[in-house]
């Protein structure tokens, strides 16, 4: 499920490439090889054969073994068996090894150019593109061993750049050349541009930088220069998360808005550039999806979609892009061969559109934050609790929370909320603002992620606070110990950090929580909690700072490995570390790990996510932990992992909106399939979800986005060919 060349190494896949090409050379059976590469499912490695095929074409100097490759090659191209951006890629992978083969091929430079002059005629533009590097050096006439690409020995005389080609036609050749130089720089000019964006958010230096250095390349007009960054801030942008994508949209919307950009003469992309880059990211969709297969095509349509909602393209614009790809208008032949898919995308960004509020919905595609900056929400979070002080009325102020639809800012919620219970000192207003506080989280409004985030920020912000309000920390351990019966357990593990200072029978200003003026005694802690109640709760934060440190282990094993790759180092410290925990079994410990191995994952890209799928396979693999005496994780741990992680489903979808529950759904069911989980196990989540069985509060508030997930997942397994899918569904490098 995680990608074409799972189970098998870069290695392996090399050399099926190397034994595909000396078959069909032998046998020169252009269908039998086509059959062997579609059965070795490896697109995103075509790059290795484009590259192997050509030091072919380059060794065979010539003759019928070098016009066989070059005919399967244009044929594997021309029909999408081959993308244009892995032949480019393999092209590039070439050329940059070039020096290295000249040593011990010394035509190899130029052979090399006389086959880029003599087939570019079928080469998408990309793959001349990355043909220019590396090779820059070389004459544009003359050929290392020879004039007019005629080798001295006479073997590439049928390869020979014909003697006419001068004159305006070399002077075409050379204003290509340049435009294409162009087009490479402002590429990089455009990627550059993007990275500093993503990193500072600076939008008015991005606008600078976009109107200034793209105007300034030689042999390329602007409007084509900011078609090529439109196209690449979207592809880039897929590469990152939701966030990032936001970002995105909200630069193309500055740059195509002349109000938004703050520049005198208009916007500074016009239409017809915005028009021209989506044509151009549309026709390049069956290449995106081949790197984004879980979610390329919709984010595609999404960015589409959003860009007529922000004004860049108008509804026409899609029409004709559907126009174009029904009658095969499109100027690349990739994408008049995968004209179904870009049509797919065109389609969906159609319905996207013509849905219900289809703008509002979209102005929120890429995360609840969308559209506003974080000081505007915390101003109308502040505006929220003050109307409702005054009013105390709590059905509107669930209300306007519903509006503000900000579920990922709700930890400055209860950050604010908590200071104003604090700042209160006990009496009505501050019960009224507990009681809100309690109906929210156990209805889910607020999720026990966000309202553990906001009462972490609030206890890291204390010791500046104590300074205004001396008893602070005071009224704060008073809120807690009287209030923890409805706490989710990860609020109480993050209440711990910043007060262990603080007694937990004394609270600062004076004993059981009883101010010195009396103002917080209806919030006292009884008299009578002591004795064995109090050795009960000193059981119970031993207990959570050993789950709160074995969470902090398995972080930072998990980063350890998704750096280095190394199951046996990964494997050992889960065997070691997680076992030294006191006041936590290892089994408890395991099943931490294992709910934090998929969290973690979910932030990162397909290739991690397979690796920590291979590496939980190996942890429930006795043979594969290479160590003695079975798995070094049982099958309860998994089994009580995955059920945490079910749990979590309406959380974890919060912070991947896209492709949350999903991405989920696979790792469940890669668990069955690689025998961590049984059937049954599934079949148990159904029925404790259905019968509210599952011991967190806002797992059972929230059991239909759990049992979403347990159902996707037993419809993944009942597919044909289930497991076969499941080993590859992350993209292709998986493995």
């Amino acid at each position: 499920c995680w990608g074409a060349a799972a189970g098998r190494t870069f290695a392996e896949i090399k050399l099926a490439v190397t034994s595909l090409i000396d078959e069909y050379v032998q046998s020169g059976d252009a269908d039998e090889a086509r059959r062997c590469l579609r059965e070795l499912d490896v697109p995103f490695c075509h790059h290795e054969l484009t590259k192997q095929m050509l030091r072919a074409v380059v060794e065979a100097r010539g003759g019928d073994k070098a016009k066989s490759l070059v005919r399967l090659l244009r044929a594997l191209v021309e029909s999408n068996e081959v993308s244009s951006s892995q032949f480019a890629r393999g092209l590039h992978r070439f050329v940059l090894a070039l020096d290295d083969l000249s040593l011990d091929v010394p035509w190899a430079k130029g052979e090399l150019k006389e086959f880029l002059i003599r087939e570019r005629a079928w080469f998408p533009l990309e793959v001349e593109i990355a043909a220019e590097e590396g090779i820059d050096g070389m004459s544009n006439h003359h050929i290392e061993n020879g004039e007019n690409g005629v080798m001295e020995n006479g073997n590439s005389a049928s390869y020979a750049v014909p003697p006419e080609a001068t004159g305006a036609a070399r002077r075409e050749e050379t204003s290509a050349a340049a435009e294409k130089g162009s087009v490479k720089a402002a590429k990089q000019r455009s990627n550059d541009i993007l990275l500093e964006y993503m990193t500072s958010l600076d939008v008015d230096e991005a606008i600078r930088r976009v109107a200034e250095e793209l105007a300034d390349e030689p042999n390329l007009p602007a409007w084509h220069a900011h078609a090529l960054f439109v196209k690449k801030a979207v592809s880039v942008a897929l590469d990152h998360r939701d966030c990032d994508r936001e970002a995105v949209s909200k630069l193309l919307w500055h740059l195509g808005d002349a109000k938004a950009s703050k520049l005198e003469g208009g916007p500074v992309v016009q239409h017809a550039s915005f028009k021209l880059g989506f044509a151009s990211l549309v026709s390049a969709a069956h290449d995106l999806r081949i790197d984004h297969p879980l979610e390329g095509l919709h984010a595609i349509s999404l960015f589409l979609a959003r860009a007529v909602v922000d004004e860049l393209l108008v509804p026409m614009d899609l029409v004709e892009y559907v126009e174009a790809l029904e009658h095969g208008e499109l100027d690349s032949p990739s994408a008049r061969s995968a004209a179904s898919c870009s049509l797919e995308v065109v389609r969906c960004a159609k319905r996207l559109l013509s849905a219900r509020h289809a703008a509002e919905r979209l102005y929120r595609c890429w995360g609840a934050a969308a559209g506003r900056t974080f000081a505007e929400i915390k101003l109308a979070v502040t505006s929220l609790i003050d109307e409702y002080v005054q009013s105390g009325d709590a059905d509107e102020a669930r209300r306007c929370l519903r509006e503000l639809d900000v579920p990922f800012c709700h930890h400055e919620l209860t950050k604010q909320m908590l200071r104003a219970v604090v700042e209160a000192r006990g009496g009505d207003k501050a019960k009224s603002l507990v009681r809100l506080l309690r109906a929210l989280v156990e209805s889910n409004e607020v999720s026990s992620s966000q309202f553990a985030r906001g009462l972490h920020r609030f206890v890291l912000a204390l010791d500046d606070l104590s300074l205004d309000v001396p008893w602070a920390k005071g009224e704060l351990k008073e809120f807690l110990i009287r209030e923890r019966a409805w706490f989710p357990l990860e609020v109480e593990i993050a209440a711990e950090e910043g007060i262990d200072g603080m007694s937990n029978h004394h609270i600062e200003n004076g004993e059981n929580g009883v101010m010195e003026n009396g103002n917080s005694a209806s919030y006292a802690v009884p008299p009578e909690a002591t004795g064995a109640a109090r050795r009960e709760e000193t059981s119970a934060a031993a207990e959570k700072g050993s789950v709160k440190a074995a969470k902090q282990r398995s972080n930072d094993i998990l980063l350890e490995y998704m750096t280095s790759l190394d199951v046996d180092e990964a494997i050992r410290r889960v065997a070691e570390e997680l076992a030294d925990e006191p006041n936590l079994p290892a089994w408890h410990a395991h099943a931490l790990f294992v709910k934090k191995a998929v969290s973690v994952a979910l932030d990162h890209r397909d290739c991690d996510r397979e690796a920590v799928s291979k590496l939980l396979w190996h942890l429930g693999d006795a043979k594969a932990s290479k160590l003695e005496g079975g798995p070094v994780v049982q099958h309860a741990s998994f089994k009580l992992g995955f059920a945490s992680l079910v749990s979590a489903a309406h959380d974890l979808r919060i912070d991947h909106p896209l492709e949350g529950l999903h991405a989920i759904s696979l790792f469940l069911a890669r668990a069955v399939v690689d025998e961590l989980l049984v059937p049954m196990d599934l079949v148990e989540y159904v029925e404790a979800l259905e019968h509210g069985e599952l011991d967190s509060p806002s797992a059972r508030s929230a059991a239909s986005c759990s049992l979403e997930v347990v159902r996707c997942a037993k419809r993944l397994l009942s597919a044909r060919h289930a497991a076969e899918r499941l080993y590859r569904c992350w993209g292709a490098a998986a493995g």
